[in-house]
């Protein structure tokens, strides 16, 4: 899983270390990401929805 994370690090350079990680986690599971940043939009696979305030 963190050679996968040093790889999407490299190629999505806005997402921080900890953020590729967490790709690298939501690949492996294929669960959606509950955040309000949408950095995670232009990766391909990622499900990203925003809470309800």
């Amino acid at each position: 899983r963190y050679l996968r994370a040093l790889d999407i690090w490299t190629t999505y350079p806005r997402l921080g270390f900890e953020d590729a990680l967490t790709v690298a986690e939501l690949e492996e599971t294929g669960a959606p990401l509950a955040t309000f940043d949408s950095d995670f939009d232009d990766i391909p696979g990622i499900r990203r929805w925003e809470p309800q305030s």
